[in-house]
């Protein structure tokens, strides 16, 4: 039976829907992408089209686009474009070079079957040798087209880089001070961040109370939770927001009276916020599938947070947990680019590696079955309670805890002290 050839077709939508939305991005690309790259008929059609209006200097949306290819072709359907979101900007190149890879392999095989049947052939051996030559050599130029860009290329779009950061609009505060100011006021789309913790420090409870924080600035989150459910995660949310112990809201009536108003003002504003979970999605295939919906049906998606990493069932199974883990991880770094949204992936500490030294810092090369999280990760996050759990320093109170940034791709690391509320379960800054 012959394989159905390479391609992508969700990815020719994202880049149609991409320069449609954002018209001057064709400038960058049109030059460059050829109509051939597409592999969809639909979508090589609608390429020639918006590359015809961009020479024409036309005015580009979908209105215009609807008009113009309806002339062509009355029967052309844009329905295949609807269940998809256009490509950002920070999305294009990652997502062209992979249309392109397609194309190269689209061809390769071509050429190679055509090969494959003159050597079958009975012609002269030098004809057949020379035709062999001919098509290797053509594809070797293709796969070796300089891809480098001149300086003058990036540094525009890198100063309104800095500018949109500097300005805010790019960061993704944490609510811990200390943190964000590492980070230069927070995480930014593309950054994959890794929390590690030996069991029972609180990995959870510290990324439910960071989500808590950003959600108070109105952002949108979607929180993949493989190891407890939606409804459990959710509990643990609304104590962190309200302040209130678990026992407390286990046993409604034990809220006290004084804070029974401010209880029910934090739950409804928790209801109102663009806060998505997700209990059931342990493929990695999954997570990324369910991702794109919620940033196509929301219309932004700032903050993806998987807990954890032990339970991801990576796509393809691989010869041992380290390399999934690996595969994982960087399949992970190349999604965060694709959604354009920082991904924090909550890790496990190897107890094995530290079995007689409990209360002393982590290290980032002892998270369990560690691959090459630490090379992948932008920032590696270590959470450390020297006070709480086996052997635990006397020196130190269960409320005492620390945020040891091991690695930061973008600037210094260190060592910050938060705090952490027994009762709430709930990290915040000291006072």
């Amino acid at each position: 039976m012959q394989k159905q050839l390479p391609f992508s077709l969700e990815t020719e939508k994202q880049i149609l829907l991409g320069f449609i939305e954002s018209p001057r991005l064709l400038l960058d690309f049109v030059d460059d992408l050829q109509p051939e790259h597409f592999y969809d008929e639909r979508s090589v059609q609608l390429y020639k089209l918006l590359q015809k209006m961009h020479k024409d200097n036309r005015v580009i949306n979908m209105d215009m686009v609807t008009e113009e290819i309806l002339k062509k072709d009355a029967h052309f359907s844009f329905s295949y474009l609807i269940d998809f979101y256009a490509a950002s900007e920070y999305q294009l190149p990652l997502l062209v070079a992979r249309l392109k890879e397609l194309a190269f392999r689209r061809a390769a095989i071509q050429k190679t079957q055509k090969m494959l049947i003159e050597l079958y052939e009975d012609k002269p051996f030098d004809e057949v040798v020379e035709h062999i030559s001919k098509s290797v050599s053509e594809l070797s130029g293709t796969a070796t087209r300089r891809k480098s860009q001149h300086i003058s290329a990036i540094i525009p779009a890198m100063f309104e880089e800095f500018k949109q950061q500097a300005e805010g609009n790019r960061h993704v505060a944490t609510g811990f001070k200390d943190l964000d100011a590492a980070f230069y006021g927070g995480l930014l789309p593309g950054q994959l961040i890794v929390v590690g913790a030996r069991q029972g420090m609180g990995k959870t409870s510290f990324a439910v109370s960071l989500t808590n924080n950003v959600l108070r600035a109105g952002k949108t989150i979607a929180f993949y939770t493989l190891e407890m459910s939606n409804e459990a995660l959710v509990a643990k949310l609304i104590c962190v927001n309200t302040q209130t112990s678990y026992d407390s809201l286990q046993r409604y009536g034990a809220i006290q009276p004084h804070r029974y108003q401010h209880f029910i003002e934090s739950i409804r504003a928790l209801d109102d916020a663009t806060f998505f979970c997700e209990d059931s999605c342990y493929a990695l295939s999954q997570i990324k599938q369910d991702a794109r919906a919620t940033k196509k049906d929301e219309g932004k998606l700032d903050l993806i947070i998987i807990d954890y990493l032990g339970l991801i069932k990576p796509d393809g199974s691989k010869e041992n947990r380290v390399a999934e883990v690996s595969a994982i991880t960087r399949d992970l770094k190349i999604f965060a680019k694709e959604i354009d949204a920082p991904i924090i992936l909550l890790a496990q500490i190897n107890r094995e590696a530290e079995k007689n030294s409990l209360s002393s810092a982590p290290k980032a090369y002892q998270l369990k079955e560690s691959g090459s999280i630490e090379q992948d990760a932008d920032a590696v996050i270590l959470l450390h309670r020297p006070g709480a759990g086996d052997n635990a320093n006397p020196d130190y109170s269960q409320s005492h805890a620390e945020l040891i940034l091991a690695k930061n791709r973008l600037g210094a690391c260190g060592k910050f002290e938060i705090h952490f509320e027994t009762s709430t379960m709930h990290f915040r800054d000291t006072p």
